[in-house]
C-alpha cells in the first residue's frame, strides 16, 4: 500500500521501516532476559524517491 499513495509525514515512514527491522531481531519468546540491539540495527540511509506524479482515472460506470 506504501508504494500507491502518497503520505506526508515522511519520520513516521522512517520509524516504520526501523522498528520493522527491530521486530525482527527480538527474541521470540518471552522471559525476563535483557535484549541489546544497539549493535545490531542502526538506519543509517533512507532514501525516499518519487518514480511517478499523475492520476488514475475512472470511467463513468466505476470500472478502469
Amino acid at each position: 500500500m506504501l508504494q500507491v499513495v502518497t503520505f506526508i509525514d515522511l519520520g513516521l515512514h522512517k520509524q516504520y521501516i526501523y522498528l520493522t527491522y527491530l521486530l525482527r531481531k527480538l527474541p521470540r519468546t518471552t522471559g525476563d532476559k535483557d535484549v541489546y540491539l544497539a549493535d545490531d540495527i542502526a538506519l543509517e540511509y533512507y532514501r525516499n524517491q518519487k518514480v511517478f506524479e499523475g492520476s488514475i482515472e475512472l470511467e463513468k460506470n466505476g470500472r478502469h
